[in-house]
């Protein structure tokens, strides 16, 4: 889910501070007076900025912004407008003669409606709706890119006190702490106040139902456009455990409330001390238990302690390990997160679109997501599989205590890191987020000789990709032939081609390599399953229509949607009839369509399809009457088949498809399209596990032994 401080990432700041707080220079502070006229779409703001936090000269000029719809009625400073094509949204403005120990005052008003027209329109599946600042009858949202307050160049970091007047049956939710809320001639007055240095100044309102409850010191709320108890109660007892459990992996949290607040328009937002959820995304039954730990996680790493975006954005990626990726290791799924995050990096990274880590700013792309959220989440991960959970935890809750409310980039990290480990990382974190690409490896000549009752196991690790080699632990199990015995090692590889000999009392039936995908690596075709993303991510595709099916006109209208869908992208989409082609296209990867389509057969391979699929799921297949995809490899292509008995919803399915990118097949059913099969097809073949007994029984081997401890679960 896309988070608010990314979209305004321009307003992320320097600053300095000490155990967690600001000293007093470069901050200035906010005492704003705004009058909202919902009905007109228009603001009427009294500010009062103290300026004594800056390191100011006497009589020295500044420049600050406003949007460009508010018109400064007075000011008790001179002023001048400068002639500015930086921005669109907003004019630049000059003080003469700053005083810091003047206060500075500027009445201003002005309509605040960007998108108006196309937030009131009826929502509409797929349509993306965005806005810098808006006040209309449907909500509020002002945020610091709307320049709803001034900015001030090169000074972004405030504190403020807002009191908002508006109708009293409306409300108002801000950063920081409520201080009164009350009603007063016939006008609802609520007053905010936050001390906690902020990037941007949020103001958000609507007809909201407000719920609350205490956990610990912290006020748990929640805001619904449509009053819903059971919701609300659900989401704060949600909140009440993430917060128990993210104070004990970190620590303090560092607001004094964290709120959940229901957007007009679908969002996933992470504010300092709330997020931003859309009416849809709100009720999704799986939103609770992941995206919405990661908003909450947000306000540790990105809303108090901050981005230096010059220097990379390092906060997606440990928010996602300590949020999406644990919640999945809570279910027994850590691995195979692990796995979907490596086949992503595989499936959309190459050497066109390939970057180093510390480039990453924000998610733009397939392949930049799989940069700066994937790869960092492995990143962090080695980290933990190097140093262990108790060290890991300890190196993080540093490097929070130590920098809350500075901007920090993977610099500090490695400090925080260094300083509990005594270690020297600088050579890890240059390898891992200063240089581009992954390594590729494959294991080679793994041959086992017995001699005098001993078993020597021989194999060789080679690094295949065309740069110089990278330095990092891969780990192997090893299953022993008659005692049941796994035995876990890991191998240190530092060159492009390591030798390595084992030896061992019993026979080895089995090794395994990066068992549990703790290593970031390129992942070989035979070693995970083919899935959409491939298809999604692959530089030319061919569709092929089913000319004699009498719909194949929604089919040809999918396929367009996916043509240009790809086209923004940059990859290519080639549409041809069945009846254009003689034999079969030679590109890496073919859609076929439709089940009467002359090589419909060449995509449904039935032995692929079922072998260690489970009865229900090959049922699910057998009896689908709405739409199925599924996307496999076949003699070196990776072959995609869909077909759907309801062609109507095809180009509607095809589009939310992207939401599905880790799965191999898909079953969507009824008129609403609903998701109702979803799964992987197993590896049957994988360059990483060697089988030295064609009839070893695993079950024999208790796996459990070498899991690895949950975060915070350290034995």
């Amino acid at each position: 889910m896309k988070n608010a401080l990314i979209l305004f990432s321009i307003l992320l700041f320097s600053g300095s501070c000490a155990n967690g707080k600001m000293k007093n220079d470069n901050l200035i502070h906010h005492k704003v007076n705004v009058r909202i006229d919902v009905e007109q779409s228009k603001i009427k703001v009294d500010n009062y900025i103290d300026l004594s936090g800056l390191n100011l000269s006497e009589n020295e000029a500044m420049q600050f912004s406003l949007n460009k719809n508010l018109v400064i009625d007075s000011c008790n400073y001179t002023f001048e407008k400068l002639t500015s094509e930086d921005s669109k949204e907003w004019n630049a403005y000059s003080i003469k003669n700053a005083n810091p120990n003047k206060k500075l005052f500027i009445r201003y008003a002005g309509v605040i409606a960007d998108q108006k027209e196309k937030l009131s329109a009826p929502p509409r599946h797929g349509q993306s709706k965005e806005t810098s600042g808006i006040v209309f009858e449907k909500g509020i949202y002002l945020s610091g890119s709307t320049a709803w307050v001034p900015r001030f160049n090169n000074i972004p970091l405030v504190t403020f006190e807002i009191k908002a007047t508006l109708n009293k049956e409306w409300n108002v939710v801000a950063q920081g702490q409520e201080v009164s809320n009350e009603i007063i001639n016939n006008k609802r007055q609520v007053v905010y106040e936050s001390s906690k240095p902020t990037n941007q100044i949020y103001l958000l309102g609507n007809k909201w139902t407000k719920y609350s409850i205490k956990s610990g010191d912290v006020d748990v709320q929640a805001f619904l456009i449509n009053a819903d108890e059971a919701l609300a109660n659900k989401y704060m007892s949600a909140t009440s455990e993430y917060l128990q459990m993210y104070e004990k992996l970190i620590g303090e949290y560092p607001y004094s409330k964290f709120a959940l607040v229901e957007n007009f328009w679908e969002t996933g937002y992470g504010m300092p001390s709330f997020t931003l959820l859309g009416q849809r995304v709100i009720r999704m039954p799986w939103i609770i238990s992941s995206s919405y730990p990661h908003e909450l996680l947000h306000n540790y790493w990105g809303n108090s302690v901050f981005v230096d975006y010059d220097k990379g954005n390092w906060c997606e990626g440990i928010t996602t390990y300590m949020a999406d990726h644990l919640l999945k290791e809570m279910k027994g799924q850590g691995a195979e997160y692990r796995q979907a995050s490596l086949q992503k990096y595989s499936s959309y990274v190459n050497a066109e679109n390939d970057f180093p880590v510390v480039e990453f700013k924000s998610r733009t792309t397939k392949a930049s997501s799989a940069i700066g959220y994937d790869k960092v989440v492995m990143f962090n991960h080695m980290l933990r599989v190097k140093y262990g959970e108790e060290i890991f935890l300890k190196s993080y809750a540093d490097f929070y205590k130590t920098n809350r409310f500075k901007k920090v980039s993977f610099d500090e990290i490695k400090a925080s890191f260094e300083k509990v480990t005594g270690d020297d990382l600088s050579d890890y974190f240059q390898q891992w987020t200063k240089r581009k690409g992954v390594p590729e490896i494959e294991v080679k000549n793994l041959t086992q000789e017995e001699t005098n009752g001993k078993y020597k196991l021989f194999f060789t690790i080679v690094q295949t990709q065309n740069t110089a080699p990278f330095c990092f632990d891969l780990p192997i199990s090893i299953f022993q032939k008659g005692i049941g015995k796994l035995v876990k090692k890991t191998i240190n590889i530092n060159k492009q081609s390591n030798n390595f000999t084992f030896e061992f009392d019993s026979e080895i039936e089995r090794v395994e390599f990066d068992p549990e995908f703790d290593v970031m690596r390129g992942m070989d075709s035979k070693e995970v399953a083919v899935t959409l993303s491939g298809m999604l991510g692959a530089q030319k595709c061919t569709v092929v229509l089913p000319r004699e099916n009498p719909n194949v006109a929604d089919y040809q209208a999918m396929a367009n949607a996916f043509k240009m869908k790809q086209l923004r992208l940059r990859k290519q989409v080639e549409i041809v009839g069945d009846d254009e082609l003689e034999t079969f296209p030679s590109t890496d990867y073919v859609l076929v369509l439709g089940e009467d389509n002359k090589f419909a057969n060449k995509a449904k391979i039935e032995s692929k399809l079922t072998a260690g699929l489970s009865r229900e799921v090959q049922e699910s297949f057998e009896n689908n009457t709405g739409s199925l995809f599924y996307i496999q490899s076949v003699e070196e292509q990776e072959i995609a088949f869909m077909a759907s008995k309801d062609t109507k919803q095809l180009t509607r399915i095809f589009m939310k498809m992207g939401h599905y990118g880790g799965y191999s097949f898909l079953g969507f059913e009824g008129a609403e399209g609903k998701n109702t099969l979803k799964g992987m097809f197993p590896i049957l073949d994988s360059p990483m596990i060697f089988n030295l007994n064609r009839t070893i029984d695993l079950s024999n081997y208790n796996t459990a032994e070498i899991k690895r401890s949950l975060l915070g679960e350290m034995q």
